[in-house]
């Protein structure tokens, strides 16, 4: 029952594996390239998934790529690129969630990585770029009309962003070794912007109320951050220079505060 898809599916090289499937899902375009071995790319649109494009394109060796687009999911548009070796990248559109995007990128110099965007609210986007050796990024969407986007470059960074609330703005950014970067935003209307350059760093902003600031930069080694805004309306900003410095900031059930630590 599939009306109007456009399907394209290019492989070269040998042992590349390649599966699209539709079922009441009209309106899609898909493109699928591979080049190179042991590359496998499954996409899925599912029941009633309508106006999706998708796209996949892998050169290397023993990529994986999985898009899904779930139940009653229309419009959706998925991207994903990846060059090097054994990466892994996940875009899920689920449980009734629409009008969703996301992008995800593994750079040419790319080992081991593994990047995961699942929505299940509607008018998402996520963005992911991944450049180096044994990175994970995870965005996690079950609110609606959210932002995320997470960069990593380096080896054995962690980014996670956590949406539930709505209208939300997370950017994640880790430039180094060891590094762990979290945003979770359960309110809504909130904004968070993290960067980290170094090695051994690590940054938490928890966003529980509603139109909160946060922006956090730390350059170094082995520097923490935690920022905890459960009120409305605050602001906070971290800037932390040089090795070992811990910085905590909990702005609880206030309003209209603002922090500064440098």
């Amino acid at each position: 029952d599939s009306d109007n898809n456009m399907v394209s599916v290019s492989q070269e090289a040998d042992d590349n594996d390649s599966w699209v499937s539709a079922f009441d899902a009209d309106d899609n375009m898909v493109d699928v390239s591979q080049s190179g071995d042991s590359n496998i790319s499954a996409v899925l649109l599912l029941p009633s998934a309508d106006g999706n494009d998708v796209s996949v394109a892998q050169s290397g060796d023993d990529n994986a790529a999985v898009s899904w687009n779930g139940f009653d999911s229309d419009d959706n548009v998925v991207s994903i690129t990846q060059m090097g070796e054994f990466s892994l990248a996940i875009s899920a559109n689920i449980l009734g969630a629409s009008d969703n995007e996301a992008t995800i990128t593994q750079g040419p110099n790319t080992v081991g990585n593994l990047a995961l965007a699942v929505s299940a609210g509607d008018f998402n986007e996520t963005e992911i770029y991944q450049d180096g050796f044994v990175n994970a990024a995870a965005s996690l969407q079950v609110g609606d009309e959210n932002e995320a986007g997470i960069t990593q470059i380096g080896a054995l960074n962690l980014g996670i962003v956590w949406q539930s609330g709505d209208e939300n703005y997370a950017g994640l950014g880790s430039f180094g070794l060891f590094n762990f970067n979290a945003a979770s935003q359960t309110g809504d209307n909130n904004f968070a912007l993290v960067g980290q350059l170094g090695a051994g760093n690590f940054s938490l902003v928890d966003q529980g109320g509603d139109s909160n600031f946060a922006l956090v930069g730390q350059l170094g080694f082995g520097n923490a951050s935690l920022v905890s805004m459960q009120g409305d309306m605050d602001a906070a900003a971290v800037l932390q220079v040089g090795t070992d410095n811990e910085s905590e900031i909990s702005l609880m059930m206030s309003s209209m505060n603002s922090v500064n630590v440098l």
